[in-house]
């Protein structure tokens, strides 16, 4: 069974945010490039069932 999320968020959120993918704005994060956040905005997730 594959995991589908970063075992620990807040270290994943600060490498995306070192790597200027992410900007972080008070409390929260939001894409720095408005392209990358179409992009995942208009894929389609499968989710696994077993």
């Amino acid at each position: 069974m594959g995991r589908l999320h970063p075992w620990n968020y807040a270290r994943f959120l600060n490498y995306c945010t070192v790597r200027l993918i992410f900007q972080r704005v008070g409390g929260r994060y939001r894409f720095i490039h408005k392209l990358l956040q179409d992009h995942f905005a208009q894929m389609e997730f499968k989710q696994n069932v077993d």
